[in-house]
């Protein structure tokens, strides 16, 4: 498991460490304190990514479900 900071968490998403913070309070992403310090999981945040992929393609009409030909 690979521990990630907030700040570096917030470059990835481009957004504030203030917007972390509320994706770990509202339970989006995981982490931890330790020493005082808050640890984002990386895979936790990749997970919040990739659902957010999904739920962007989904409600703009781009989203094709692995089954579908295409045609």
């Amino acid at each position: 498991m690979k521990l990630i900071t907030a700040q570096k968490a917030a470059a990835i998403l481009d957004t504030s460490t203030r917007h972390v913070y509320r994706l770990l309070e509202d339970g989006s992403i995981v982490g931890l304190k330790t020493r005082g310090a808050v640890r984002i999981v990386e895979d936790s945040l990749n997970n919040y990514i990739q659902d957010q992929i999904t739920i962007f393609q989904v409600d703009n009409g781009i989203f094709r479900d692995s089954g579908d030909s295409g045609d």
